[in-house]
């Protein structure tokens, strides 16, 4: 009888054996991706992904990955004389990371010059001081403080509009950090240390866009002995249009960066540019910053730095990672789920906004599962696959 079960036993021990191998194998990728993904915003109409009022002052969208990298809706200018929304629900993107619906951000030359904004000695163009709406990182947010020493991603996903004007909109950012180098180190440029942006563009006479829109990126290492600045237009060949869905990746090994335009490399270069600088500031996503030391301006002096000029367009995604990422791991090639608990509703149909500017959550939706929580799933299964494959294996032995 004994004779019988060895030939079963040993088979048992064997795939317990395989269970060993494959558990090795995958611990360290469920590590890997327990601390990927830092933040993920979706600027969609759907329930959970946002609170408040869509031009009130509480209106919030929430860190997906539940991480606590909440935006928070700012604003600068003369906002409260305007006779348009800032904000618009539009339709989605079209890319493989598709959605029903995005954010306009409605900071149009035609609305700056509708809300009457006073002119500014910083501009230099005659053009008008910002009057605009955009969003920054909560205070306590954790990625306020992350340098990001051993790469990073940074992508997005956004539609510029065809009323984007030169005057007014040109190096616009699309997503950036807080503070200005120049002014925090007392050297380089009069740029943040990171910032994916709206670059030149031609334009007619009023300053509005013909031909030629291109796209910039400026990061600068965490110790900022390095800055790459660097505009993909006439220098690459990369040129955009009103109205096409863009995706856009910035990826950094740790040293080396490589930028992505819908799935194309756009820039690749050896640039020892390690980790990008902290200033003590948070992140914004809808406007470009620069220092502004011009006396009697109304924007002087902003230690986060002054906010330039605003994006015009339509964004769907931003998500930030904190390592380098390949083209297939990208946005571009799809999207994350997390709305296993959420359906996209229309605006009126969302829960009423919270009295305060904290995320509503008494009407919101359970908590998307994070890749955290998947991973510790992971990491059980591995564990108790490790402990009987040891069994299994001194089983074999033993036999």
């Amino acid at each position: 009888m004994k004779n019988l079960f060895k030939p079963i036993q040993k088979v048992l021990s064997l795939l317990l054996c395989v269970m060993l191998v494959l558990s090795a194998l995958m611990l360290p990728a469920l590590a890997e991706d327990k601390t990927s993904t830092v933040a993920h915003w979706k600027f969609q109409d759907v329930a959970g992904y946002y609170s408040g009022d869509l031009n009130g002052d509480n209106f919030m969208f929430r860190d997906l990955t539940g991480h606590g990298n909440d935006l928070l809706v700012a604003k600068t200018g003369s906002y409260a004389t305007a006779k348009e929304p800032f904000f618009k629900w539009n339709n989605g993107s079209t890319l493989a990371a598709s959605s029903k619906s995005a954010l306009f951000f409605n900071n149009s030359y035609d609305l700056a010059k509708g809300a009457k904004a006073p002119t500014d000695p910083y501009t230099g163009d005659g053009s008008f001081l910002p009057t605009a709406k955009f969003f920054n990182t909560i205070a306590k947010a954790p990625m306020n403080n992350m340098t990001f020493n051993n790469g990073y991603t940074i992508e997005a996903i956004f539609m510029v509009d065809s009323t984007f004007n030169y005057n007014v909109n040109r190096y616009s950012g699309i997503f950036g950090r807080q503070g200005i180098q120049s002014d925090k180190l007392g050297f380089g440029p009069n740029e943040p240390s990171f910032q994916l942006a709206i670059a030149e563009c031609d334009q007619d006479d009023n300053g509005f866009f013909t031909d030629n829109l291109s796209l910039q990126f400026v990061t600068s290492s965490a110790d900022g002995s390095v800055t790459k600045n660097q505009e993909m237009g006439m220098s690459q060949g990369v040129f955009l249009a009103p109205g096409d869905w863009i995706h856009m990746a910035l990826v950094n090994d740790g040293k080396n960066i490589t930028v992505y335009v819908n799935g194309e490399i756009a820039y690749e270069g050896e640039d020892d540019c390690e980790g990008i600088a902290d200033f003590g500031y948070g992140w914004s996503v809808g406007a470009g910053r620069k220092y502004n030391d011009k006396d009697g301006s109304a924007v002087a002096n902003i230690p986060e730095g002054a906010v330039r000029r605003p994006f015009c367009g339509t964004i769907s995604e931003i998500r930030v990672s904190e390592k380098p990422l390949s083209l297939e791991e990208t946005l571009f090639k799809g999207s994350v789920d997390y709305t296993s608990a959420t359906k996209e509703v229309p605006a009126e149909n969302t829960p009423p906004a919270a009295e305060t500017s904290a995320p509503a959550t008494s009407n919101a939706p359970e908590k998307p599962t994070t890749a955290a929580e998947t991973s510790d799933a992971g990491f059980i299964f591995c564990a108790f696959a490790a402990i009987m494959a040891c069994g299994g294996f001194a089983i074999y032995k033993r036999k």
